[in-house]
């Protein structure tokens, strides 16, 4: 997972930086900035069960991006957060 180029569609009025389809090296998780109005909701799964909510500016390790979500570290292991939410670092 070298070089990927995540593409996602932005949720009304957010934004993304780098742009969808920017290319990124996920050898080593990214680190990207909560950028949600408010908060975003962080998700066991895709789509899944909230298990807890960010604030916007927080700081988070981004291992991948798939189908508009972005697999983050959540204490000792992963959970998931809209990728439109994200801007990188």
């Amino acid at each position: 997972m070298k070089a990927l180029a995540p593409k996602f569609d932005l949720a009304y009025a957010a934004t993304a930086t780098p742009a969808s389809g920017t290319v990124r090296d996920f050898s080593q998780p990214q680190k990207y900035t909560v950028t949600a109005s408010v908060s975003v909701n962080v998700r066991r799964t895709p789509g899944g069960k909230v298990i807890d909510w960010y604030m916007n500016g927080r700081q988070v390790d981004v291992y991948s991006f798939e189908d508009g979500w972005a697999k983050i570290t959540y204490g000792s292991g992963v959970a998931y957060i809209g990728a439109s939410f994200l801007k990188k670092v």
